[in-house]
């Protein structure tokens, strides 16, 4: 073993872990998370500019995700709870 890599060995050991697998959300769609892709874009954006317009836009696009989350969530519920409508052990 090279000098190196004995030193990083010794500073920095490699650790390994368990991370824990998390489901996809149903409600989740490919248009939400293109949608956030633009809102993080335009974020990054004004932090680099730090101008008014591209801090426009961010509060434009976050408005637009946000009311889009929420319907889609809601309207998600909604159909799971207008399908399991026969009784409360269905759902």
């Amino acid at each position: 073993m090279c000098f190196l890599a004995s030193l990083l060995v010794k500073h920095a050991p490699v650790k390994t872990g368990i991370l824990p697998s998390r489901t996809k959300s149903t409600w989740y769609t490919d248009e939400l998370r293109l949608l956030k892709q633009e809102r993080r874009l335009c974020e990054r954006r004004w932090i680099r500019t730090d101008l008014q317009v591209h801090r426009e836009a961010l509060v434009e696009k976050r408005r637009i995700l946000n009311a889009l989350l929420k319907k889609t969530k809601s309207q998600y519920y909604n159909n799971l709870i207008g399908e399991h409508s026969q009784g409360p052990k269905k759902l």
